[in-house]
Formats: C-alpha cells, sequence, structure tokens
C-alpha cells in the first residue's frame, strides 16, 4: 500500500500513520514536522522521501519500522528525536546531515543490521542508548564537537574494534561502551573527571587502557570482565 499526502499538509501529527501496512510514502515540501510516533510500528514501511522542508523528527517517528533498510535525512533537520529509528532492525545506512545538533535518546537503538553511519561535526550530544545492541556497527567516528556520550550510547556494539574519543567529551555515561566485545582499544580524554559505573564493563578485548590525570572518580563495575587487560595505569589524581 501507497501512501499519499496532500501537500497542503505542513505537520504530521503524532501517531498519523501508526501501524498502518504502507510500503511507501512521499512527505510533500511543505511539511516541517513529523510528530512522535507518526509511522511507528509500519512494520511494512520500506522507503520513505523526507524532504528538505522537515526540520523537526519526533520521538519515535519511525520506530519498529522493520523493513525500512536506508533513509537519508535532508540537511534542514535539526533535530533527531528519541527513539526517532528505534528497532528498524534492517536498517542498514543513515545519512546525518551536518545540520543535526543532537542525536536524541535510543535515536538508533536495536537497529542489529545498521553497519554505518556517519555523526556529522554537527552534532553536540550522542544521546543515552543511542546506537545501544546496532551489533552490525564496525566502526564509528566521533566528531570533536561531541561533548556529552549518554548512558549506554554504544552498549552491546559487539562488533565495534575501535572508537576514537575526541578530546571535547567532557562527560561519558554510564554503561556507555558496556558488552563492546571487539573493542581493543580506547582513548579517555584529558577533560573527563567522572569514569562513571560500568562504563567498560564485559568489554573482553581490551588488552590495555590509559587513565588521565583529569580522573578522580572510578565506578563500580567500570572494567568488569574485561578479561584481556593486561595493564592499566591509575593516576594519583584518583580518589575513588
Amino acid at each position: 500500500e501507497v501512501g499519499t499526502i496532500p501537500y497542503t499538509v505542513t505537520t504530521i501529527g503524532d501517531g498519523a500513520f501508526a501501524g498502518l501496512g504502507l510500503t511507501n510514502i512521499d512527505i510533500p515540501r511543505n511539511v516541517t514536522t513529523i510528530g512522535n510516533g507518526a509511522f511507528a510500528n509500519c512494520m511494512y514501511l520500506e522507503s520513505i522521501n523526507i524532504p528538505n522542508s522537515v526540520t523537526k523528527i519526533g520521538n519515535s517517528a519511525f520506530s519498529g519500522c522493520s523493513a525500512l533498510e536506508n533513509i537519508d535525512i535532508p540537511n534542514s533537520v535539526t533535530t533527531i528525536g528519541n527513539g526517532a529509528f528505534d528497532s528498524c532492525e534492517n536498517l542498514q545506512s543513515v545519512n546525518i546531515p551536518n545540520s543535526v545538533t543532537k542525536i536524541g535518546n535510543f535515536a538508533f537503538a536495536f537497529c542489529y543490521r545498521l553497519t554505518e553511519i556517519t555523526i556529522p561535526n554537527s552534532v553536540t550530544s550522542i544521546g543515552s542508548g543511542a546506537f545501544e545492541e546496532c551489533s552490525s556497527l564496525t566502526s564509528i567516528a566521533i566528531p570533536n564537537t561531541v561533548t556529552t556520550i549518554g548512558d549506554n550510547a554504544f552498549d552491546s556494539c559487539e562488533r565495534i574494534s575501535s572508537i576514537n574519543i575526541p578530546n571535547s567529551v567532557t562527560e561519558i555515561g554510564k554503561e556507555a561502551f558496556s558488552g563492546c566485545t571487539s573493542l581493543q582499544s580506547i582513548n579517555i580524554p584529558d577533560r573527563i573527571t567522572d569514569i562513571r559505573e560500568g562504563t567498560f564493563f564485559g568489554c573482553s578485548s581490551i588488552e590495555d587502557i590509559c587513565i588521565p590525570n583529569s580522573v578522580t572518580t572510578i565506578g563500580d563495575g567500570a572494567f568488569c570482565y574485561c578479561s584481556s587487560l593486561q595493564s592499566i595505569d591509575i593516576p594519583g589524581s584518583v580518589t575513588k
């Protein structure tokens, strides 16, 4: 079933097409907002055209669109809402434009087939669980504009072997890289003061790690079950 939206429409409301059997839909160029859950659980939706008039993709807008394989987000979009593409199980590639400043919580969580994604240097915040259980991702580049990596942001991304955290990052959330079992090397920026609970829990391939002098606190289970860890340098700045 192909959906047609009249050109007079400027906003697609919350849950407008949720759960329908649509296979394709063309969003007209007058639309500026795709509401929360607008196309949630449209399980047969294979393709969608988002025009460059859209500035906001709402929370869970395409959550559960399990047939969707590719998505091109136009450079008019500034906000990708929480859970916007959550559980799009067959999504393989996403283009995030350099207009986006924040990737919402669980925005791409449980996108099991997602193999590549580029985070542009406009992004300052990666939300909690943003890429949780994206188990096909092998690498990801975090730009030096990012200051915050949320809780569980890359939790259980089990194929990522290396990741570079830029010095712009001042906060890494709890369990941010927990269960990244292929991760062999990681750098902790020298602006981090707190390595939180379970940050690298179960990263069983990490062999060595250097903790910068800026760190004062290492949380419970931060390096628990890092079974390949051979050396770790804990600076005198750590008090807990």
